[in-house]
């Protein structure tokens, strides 16, 4: 499906830039959020009691780590599993049907989700 996403609201009350990631479950890479989560994240990971529950760790880590350094303006130059995230970031995150969307602001981001159906024809 397609997924339309309004941060406008939110970038004004920011007073500053914000950054989000969209990522599914079923999608996020071990490999990558392996090298890119610092060992604390990992351990909290692997601490997992199911492999749902393992899938859903990773991709708040991940989706959290892409928020923080697109809100940073840093991409991946900067190295979180070796380097740690910048500071002063405040992340929220919510699940939406097999995904996890994360919020990254200097204050602490509420994300509201209002579904709307549009139908063309």
């Amino acid at each position: 499906g397609t997924v339309v996403l309004a941060v406008s609201e939110a970038a004004q009350l920011s007073g500053g830039p914000i950054g989000v990631d969209i990522e599914s479950m079923d999608e996020v890479s071990p490999l990558a959020v392996s090298r890119m989560a610092d060992t604390e994240e990992r351990a909290w990971i692997d601490a997992a009691g199911n492999q749902r529950d393992r899938c859903r760790r990773m991709c708040q880590v991940w989706t959290r780590i892409e928020a923080v350094l697109k809100a940073q303006g840093s991409g991946f130059s900067v190295d979180p599993g070796k380097d740690g995230l910048p500071d002063g970031w405040n992340v929220s995150f919510t699940e939406y049907d097999g995904g996890v969307i994360s919020c990254a602001a200097r204050f602490v981001p509420q994300i509201v989700l209002k579904e709307h159906v549009f139908y063309v024809g």
